[in-house]
């Protein structure tokens, strides 16, 4: 079943102003990641910073176990000397350039991955009228075909 996967680029977005996991539920949050992802996050000194970067670690499970059929418990995420996240093992033959990345900041967390592209994502809040993080996931399409020019 693995081998007939088609990974589409994903772009996802949570809103994390809008999550208030009480006890119980960030304790099964903080089951669902590493041990050194749990330290990570405990050291947040704010709880709204906590919460964003455990909502990116949650999407990148999600990414994986829904996109690579790979179960949550399987799951072993590593850090590049840049400190960008990567799965260890379990990369499909049929995506061997298989790529994600995380941000969070303000309101939201996002992830973006590919199937062929390295790819890179930042959020940043601004209080510029007209900007919409809507409009940035919309145009990554756009993005994508301008990289592909060259």
């Amino acid at each position: 079943m693995r081998g007939s996967l088609i990974m589409e680029a994903v772009r996802w977005a949570f809103p994390c102003a809008r999550w208030a996991p009480g006890r119980d539920d960030w304790s099964l949050c903080a089951r669902c990641v590493q041990p050194e992802e749990k330290q990570r996050i405990a050291q947040f000194m704010f709880n709204r910073d906590a919460k964003a970067a455990m909502a990116g670690r949650l999407l990148i499970r999600k990414l994986i176990a829904e996109k690579l059929q790979i179960p949550w418990d399987k799951i072993v995420l590593d850090r590049s000397a840049k400190g960008k996240p990567f799965l260890v093992s379990g990369i499909p033959p049929h995506i061997p350039n298989f790529s994600f990345n995380v941000s969070h900041q303000g309101d939201f967390a996002v992830l973006a991955a590919e199937s062929e592209l390295q790819v890179g994502v930042d959020i940043m809040k601004t209080d510029r009228p007209g900007t919409d993080l809507a409009i940035w996931l919309h145009n990554a399409a756009l993005v994508k075909a301008l990289v592909s020019l060259g």
